[in-house]
């Protein structure tokens, strides 16, 4: 619905308007098969603004705001870091330098989309290259390195073409390809970028599953059977072939990567199976706005990549005061929606409110089906440590330090029981039983008598 709207919103304003009642008649005409010559003489600049200038800029839009935002959701889920976008390997960079060394060379716009996009894989070849070159170190850590290091380098490169350039002609060509605009865009251009973007689409759509595997670390997805090296070659591969379609076609536009994928995670939560869907829809619809909005600022045209920075920058930073969780948050909801132990071998849980059906008690996590054990933080609490602001903290007594406090209670077949009456082999998993005291010896006691009683003695 939010897509349709923006699409409606972008076919009828514009520096000729078209009302919707007209659009809708002329792509009736279109769907019943009227041929454009029986157009009329007042129909076919309608027909000539919508079909051949403002549909194919709407429709590269929504193809280039869908492909980064995919592109940066599965970057962000891969690297597990809320920060990564889709030119985090130096693929928006390299797909740079190939349009500028094509504009540069006076190629014509189908060579400079090629050069671009050959320049984006290259790229991310090259990282590949440096990153298994250097052996002993965290395999995702160098291979971010490499990538900023190939940027920076492809940047250097950048700007020493446009310092060669001719100053009248190429440079601003050079300058304004840079910013980002969909100016100029035919349905030629959107036919040679839609294949690229579906085929880099493909495998993050059939590996979706796997992906949320990877949030987990590779040892936890290596021990559930998942390579987690070749699959993260192949969605690396397939984000980078769809970034560099888009780059190719409407140049380097920021922050839609970035911002995206955030916001449809805060909508339907970390798992990649429904935020890939809803990242592509939210960021079609944001780029086909923003290129509205582009085109209706004033007589000229403002570039895409600067009405995205202005509208991204804030609102990350705006997120980044908001936000109250790290991105260990994101593998803690994938390790419970596996139900895998986490690094203390405990099974952790989505937080659950009091009141519901199956709550636990307050600073508990579930344990396998039917117990349930302290939270880590209360833990620490109750082995003296600092407690959490704003909660009671445990009860201490002789207890080993790894026996949970004796107010919480377990669920059980037989009632709710204190934890530490939980015995071996009775009610739940295998725990040290707790010392039973002897019985104290008896001590005689005197009844309170006169002098000359007899004094009879009974146990205490």
């Amino acid at each position: 619905m939010l897509l349709a709207a923006a699409v409606l919103t972008a076919a009828v304003i514009g520096p000729y308007p078209l009302p919707p009642a007209t659009v809708a008649a002329a792509v009736a005409r279109r769907l019943v098969g009227m041929a454009p010559e029986s157009v009329t003489a007042v129909d076919a600049p309608i027909d000539t603004v919508l079909f051949h200038v403002r549909l194919p800029r709407i429709g590269a839009a929504a193809l280039v705001g869908a492909a980064l935002a995919a592109a940066g959701a599965a970057y962000q889920s891969l690297f597990r870091n809320p920060l990564v976008s889709p030119d985090i390997l130096g693929v928006s960079t390299g797909a740079g330098l190939g349009a500028v060394l094509g504009i540069y060379l006076s190629l014509p716009v189908l060579g400079i989309q090629l050069l671009a996009f050959g320049g984006g894989l290259a790229t991310v070849a090259l990282v590949y290259a440096v990153a298994a070159a250097v052996r002993g170190r965290e395999p995702v850590l160098v291979l971010v390195l490499a990538g900023v290091v190939v940027g920076a380098l492809a940047g250097s490169a950048i700007s020493l073409l446009k310092v060669l350039a001719d100053p009248y002609d190429q440079l601003p060509a050079i300058t304004f390809w840079l910013l980002g605009s969909l100016a100029g865009t035919t349905p030629a251009d959107l036919e040679s970028a839609v294949p690229a973007a579906l085929l880099g689409l493909l495998p993050l759509v059939l590996l979706r599953w796997r992906i949320d595997v990877l949030a987990l670390g590779d040892e936890e997805a290596r021990a559930l059977g998942v390579e987690a090296g070749r699959l993260r070659r192949l969605v690396i591969a397939a984000a980078t072939l769809m970034t560099a379609a888009v780059v190719a076609l409407a140049g380097q536009i920021g922050w839609v990567g970035l911002i995206v994928p955030h916001i449809a995670r805060m909508l339907v939560g970390p798992g990649f199976a429904l935020l890939l869907p809803t990242a592509m829809l939210l960021g079609s619809s944001y780029l086909v706005l923003v290129d509205t909005l582009a085109r209706n600022l004033g007589t000229v045209e403002t570039p895409l990549g600067v009405l995205t920075a202005l509208v991204g920058a804030p609102f990350f930073l705006w997120l980044l005061a908001r936000g109250r969780t790290g991105w260990g948050h994101e593998a803690r909801v994938a390790r419970a929606r596996l139900w895998l132990p986490g690094p203390s071998g405990r099974v952790p849980s989505e937080p659950r409110r009091r009141g519901r059906p199956g709550a636990l008690p307050p600073g508990t996590e579930r344990l396998g089906q039917d117990h349930a054990v302290p939270h880590p933080a209360w833990a620490a609490a109750a082995a003296g440590r600092r407690r959490p602001a704003g909660r009671p903290s445990a009860r201490r007594d002789d207890a080993p330090r790894d026996r949970p406090p004796r107010r919480l209670r377990a669920p059980s077949p037989r009632g709710a029981v204190p934890l530490h009456r939980l015995r071996d082999g009775a009610d739940g998993p295998d725990r040290p039983s707790r010392p039973v005291r002897s019985a104290k010896p008896e001590r005689p006691r005197a009844r309170p008598g006169g002098a000359g009683r007899t004094r009879h003695l009974e146990p205490s």
